[in-house]
């Protein structure tokens, strides 16, 4: 017998939580407080900002202050994959049953 034999329908997601939507607030509100934060202290942020210190607290690279740009873009893309997989859990529970109904892992 194949495990979709036992296997519940795929439901749309459940709905969100308060700790749910409080943690999407939480974590969009770090993002943009990062943002505003290079924002607003770009003027004063020297052209040259240390990148990397050695075990003795030695500066041993430097890098552009477009560099925290880059910091910017990271979050962000790490934040919106990982509430895109979290918000399309059922589709990716569907992709994993088909798996196991296609062999899956074997022993």
């Amino acid at each position: 017998m194949k495990y979709t034999d036992y296997r519940p329908a795929v439901d749309s997601p459940p709905k969100a939580s308060f700790l749910d939507c409080a943690l999407e607030a939480l974590s969009i509100s770090v993002v943009l407080w990062h943002s505003l934060l290079i924002l607003t202290s770009w003027s004063s942020l020297p052209e040259q900002l240390p990148r990397h210190f050695d075990l003795t607290g030695q500066v041993t690279a430097h890098g552009s202050r477009w560099f925290l740009v880059l910091f910017v873009g990271v979050s962000l893309a790490i934040y919106t994959f990982v509430t895109v997989l979290v918000w399309t859990g059922a589709f990716w529970k569907s992709i994993f049953i088909f798996w196991l109904d296609r062999g899956g892992v074997r022993a």
